[in-house]
């Protein structure tokens, strides 16, 4: 008898058919995850934008090398949080959004944290005595904090 080890033109389709199935059920788990990655990425609700600005601000309030904060520089709607270590961060209300910029001897590093802000003529960051106001509309929703601070 003679042993045949190669692959014959069956299992070739049978091979070609099964690759056929796998690829398309791949193919479409793979549509279904990407199309809600990105309704989720265009549904960043104002409740999540706002978390974030608070979760940095926070972050900056609750360290123990602060040196000087001030709010409102040359007109700008502004919030500055200087370190021992000649670090400063920025939190800057310009064109409807919340910037954050960390400038240090090194590097500057700016992100968006939110955007869609629209507060009219009020300032969204003040402070004085020893106290940080921050009042955010974001997509016409108001969102307010008091943060006390000891510098």
């Amino acid at each position: 008898m003679k042993s045949n080890k190669g692959v014959t033109f069956t299992s070739l389709i049978i091979y070609v058919i099964g690759l056929i199935i796998v690829t398309g059920i791949i193919g479409s788990f793979s549509v279904y995850f990407f199309s809600n990655v990105n309704t989720m990425i265009i549904k960043n609700t104002a409740e999540e934008q706002y978390s974030k600005v608070l979760s940095y601000i926070t972050k900056d309030i609750n360290s123990k090398n602060i040196t000087d904060v001030t709010a409102n520089v040359n007109e700008n709607d502004c919030l500055i949080i200087k370190f021992a270590d000649e670090i400063e961060h920025q939190y800057i209300n310009k064109d409807g959004c919340i910037y954050y910029i960390n400038n240090d001897e090194n590097n500057k590093v700016k992100l968006v944290l939110c955007n869609n802000v629209t507060n009219g003529a009020d300032k969204v960051f003040q402070y004085s005595n020893g106290k940080i106001t921050i009042n955010l509309e974001i997509n016409k929703k108001m969102f307010s904090s008091f943060f006390n601070i000891n510098v």
